[in-house]
């Protein structure tokens, strides 16, 4: 059987590295990876296993975790997603900042690509 959790571990694992080293098609290519499992994810009902993810030794997987639960558990999503934000990780933590706030305004739908 396929983890698709550890599926979507890489992808967001993957999807750190090559931002950082500024390869745009490769941070492409794994958000692409990120989007179509979490589909999967969704699908098979794990979203309750992505919480375990907030606990992984890369905090980019954290924070994509945190997002994508959004819509599973508020508070504990908004809960890590503060928590990253206050580590003061270049990016990471200003995109955790950013997420949290585009999802108060109300514009930001995380799962909106997973759906149709």
């Amino acid at each position: 059987m396929v983890d698709l959790i550890e599926q979507y571990r890489e992808a967001a694992s993957q999807h750190g590295l090559a931002k950082r080293a500024g390869n745009a098609s490769a941070t492409n290519d794994a958000h692409d990876r990120i989007i179509l499992t979490l589909k999967k994810i969704d699908r098979a009902d794990q979203n309750e296993d992505m919480f375990q993810l907030y606990d992984d030794d890369d905090v980019g997987v954290q924070a994509w975790a945190a997002t994508h639960t959004l819509e599973v558990d508020e508070h504990r999503a908004e809960q890590k997603l503060k928590e990253i934000s206050e580590m003061s990780i270049p990016l990471t933590s200003m995109a955790a900042r950013l997420v949290l706030s585009e999802w108060a305004s109300g514009a930001l739908k995380p799962r909106r690509l997973i759906k149709g």
